[in-house]
């Protein structure tokens, strides 16, 4: 399927989202999974087929059924850790075959339904666990692991001294960030889809870690500029700022000037930014799949003003692992999956657009 009909059936997919999860909704209530166990509300069937039309939509635009299969493949582990049956995710992802089949174009059902079958596969067999991102066997592994026990156990004061400590054992920043505060901040994530922990515990690490990393901003600020800026965000609906805050530092940390604009920030003020302080590169986070459909509107937003259109774009961030080429789908000029890459990659984007500029000290 070329990209025009990819788009136009995501187009579809969205804005018929609550018309065709209605549908599916009406169908699951008809027809529960287990007519001997207590069934949803028509209004809990809708809201989870509505969260999987909108992994779909992003799939189907970008033609990727490895995002659609890793969104159900995640699911299951969620429902799984709370109790809840293959058969019920499976009956809904029948249920919105169906209402493909019949609602779509002629000429889109079919590789709907395939992505969808594609999702529908991860089903079979023995659910497999999501890795820990944690190796309490390294050193900076162990560090890490002391880090999250204490976020867990509710202890700022020990989760400060534990990152100050290991910058002072002669680990550098991006060690500090690369290899303890972001596979903690990963494995909270794993942990909370397998039910281990709870919201109110995911809030508290977070804003625990806001503000040890705010212990940073000194030494940061204090390296020689490289003359190059960035402007850093997350995209609009992409609340998780932490990963994207970790990038412009280490950025920072290199010698760029970072403009961090926050989380879910709006397509066009990507643009505005830009021109305003006089970009080098824009760095843009999806934490979910369903926000490459926003990075895809602020590339080509971007590429459509006369200001930003040849201004390189990376991209990074969880919503791009699925499918190792939806960085490129979307339109991004490079991809950086760690920190050592970002700086990297912005290096290598940035060298032919100013070679005046001097090196990043890598």
């Amino acid at each position: 399927m070329n990209a025009a009909p990819s788009s136009f059936t995501a187009t579809i997919l969205r804005a018929s989202a609550g018309g065709f999860a209605a549908i599916a909704a009406e169908i699951l209530v008809e027809r529960p999974a287990d007519p001997a166990a207590p069934a949803r509300m028509f209004s809990g069937y809708k809201e989870m087929v509505e969260a999987h039309l909108a992994v779909l939509a992003t799939a189907v635009g970008l033609d990727s059924p490895p995002i659609y299969a890793a969104f159900v493949r995640w699911s299951r582990v969620a429902n799984l850790a709370r109790g809840i049956p293959d058969s019920e995710l499976a009956n809904a992802l029948s249920a919105l075959a169906e209402v493909v089949s019949t609602e779509l174009p002629e000429d889109a059902a079919p590789r709907v339904k395939e992505i969808v079958s594609a999702g529908r596969a991860e089903l079979e067999g023995e659910p497999a666990p999501p890795t820990s991102f944690l190796d309490p066997e390294s050193p900076t592994g162990k560090v890490a692991l002391q880090y999250m026990l204490a976020l867990l156990e509710g202890d700022r004061r020990r989760a400060w001294n534990t990152v100050s400590e290991a910058r002072a054992s002669g680990q550098s920043l991006r060690d500090v960030y690369q290899h303890v505060v972001g596979p903690v901040l990963a494995e909270l994530g794993r942990m909370w889809v397998s039910g281990e922990v709870q919201i109110a515990e995911e809030r508290f690490a977070t804003t625990t870690t806001e503000l040890v990393l705010s212990q940073f901003f000194d030494e940061i600020t204090r390296t020689p500029r490289n003359g190059r800026t960035v402007v850093v965000a997350s995209v609009e609906g992409n609340r998780h700022h932490l990963g994207i805050r970790m990038i412009g530092d280490v950025l920072e940390h290199a010698g760029w000037r970072t403009i961090d604009l926050g989380s879910s920030i709006p397509a066009d003020q990507f643009h505005t930014a830009a021109v305003a302080f006089n970009a080098d590169l824009v760095a843009l986070s999806a934490s979910l799949s369903t926000q490459l459909d926003a990075i895809g509107s602020i590339i080509r937003h971007l590429r459509s003003q006369e200001e930003t259109r040849d201004l390189p774009v990376l991209v990074g961030g969880a919503g791009f692992i699925a499918d190792p080429d939806a960085w490129r789908q979307v339109g991004a000029d490079g991809f950086a999956a760690d920190f050592d890459g970002a700086v990297a990659e912005a290096e290598r984007l940035t060298a032919e657009r100013r070679p005046d500029a001097p090196p990043s000290d890598a």
